[in-house]
């Protein structure tokens, strides 16, 4: 039959790969939108370049610096 499709139609599933700004803003527009996804981070917290050493301060530093 022309235009029938076996396809599954349920939403995508996304994953990740990086837990720094761009991960968690992806992350945060994805599950606004309905889509699910899972965000993978090598490191023990989220924020990439952008974490500080210091608890309690918020810094607009690269942590690399």
């Amino acid at each position: 039959m022309i235009g029938s499709s076996n396809r599954d139609t349920k939403a995508p599933h996304v994953a990740i790969v990086g837990g720094g700004v761009a991960g968690i803003a992806a992350c945060k527009a994805l599950s606004c939108r309905g889509i699910s996804c899972t965000l993978f981070e090598g490191q023990p917290r989220l924020g990439g370049l952008w974490v500080n050493a210091y608890p309690g301060a918020a810094s607009q530093v690269a942590s690399l610096f």
